[in-house]
């Protein structure tokens, strides 16, 4: 049984912290990218775990392979402002 229903995302707050744009996503996906020992700036169809996490999800494999982690940071943020509000 999955954690996180993607068909039923968390709903961000109203602050910044929720907006894709934000910087602070990048930046933690980024360091997600690593924490797994992966090159966040190869491409993604280089990445083993790229058709398992998001060859369904309109990714090219071309994209930066931090950007797997994309949706997981939104998440962490939204879910963890006291955390992500001094970055």
């Amino acid at each position: 049984m999955s954690l996180i229903d993607e068909a039923e995302p968390v709903a961000a707050p109203e602050t910044a912290a929720g907006r894709p744009d934000d910087p602070r996503i990048q930046r933690i996906a980024r360091a997600m990218c690593r924490a797994a020992r992966i090159d966040p700036d190869q491409a993604a169809g280089t990445v083993a775990i790229f058709t398992v996490m998001h060859c369904h999800a309109g990714r090219s494999e071309n994209d930066p392979a931090w950007m797997l982690f994309e949706r997981q940071a939104e998440l962490f943020v939204a879910m963890n402002p006291d955390v992500v509000g001094p970055l």
